[in-house]
């Protein structure tokens, strides 16, 4: 081996990395321009459910239009749109990437469901038709979601001193 081959091959290296770290830093630099944005931790979550929401009908149109079946398609829509969530939510909203809050998350989501599916009957036994019960409900179960994920998934740990 040559000095010119090691020396391009040296150059070449630290030049892979530098890409590498420039991209990481490209996207460091985006999300925390997005932080400067919009500070505010409820509207970030507002914004980045609009994200999710999109992602969600987007899966289930997509599954729809290839041929599966709606019940398939929901259960796809839901399974990824969690997977898609618990990243956003955490990385965008919550700042948090720990992918052991997983379980917590999922648990989350479950109770979000049930107080949703709550809301909806309520209003339903109060004569509203279903469209309006869902669209009613919404801003109710986005508070709760946001109190939820923010108090049981994504709460600040606690420091102990001795």
């Amino acid at each position: 081996m040559t000095f010119s081959s090691s020396a391009s091959t040296i150059h070449k290296a630290k030049f892979s990395s530098t890409e590498t770290s420039d991209k990481h830093l490209s996207r460091m630099t985006l999300v925390q321009r997005y932080y400067d944005l919009v500070s505010n931790q409820f509207l970030r979550f507002v914004l980045v459910g609009g994200l999710n929401t999109a992602f969600g009908v987007g899966v289930y149109c997509l599954a729809i239009f290839v041929g599966i079946p709606y019940y398939l398609a929901t259960l796809l829509s839901n399974v990824l749109g969690v997977c898609f969530n618990f990243i956003t939510t955490g990385n965008l909203v919550f700042r948090n990437n720990d992918p052991h809050l997983i379980f917590r998350f999922v648990g989350a989501y479950i109770i979000i469901y049930v107080i949703n599916t709550a809301i909806v009957k309520a209003f339903i036994l109060f004569g509203m038709n279903s469209y309006w019960a869902g669209i009613l409900a919404t801003p109710i179960v986005a508070i709760c979601s946001y109190s939820l994920l923010k108090h049981f998934v994504y709460r600040k740990q606690q420091t102990t001193t001795l």
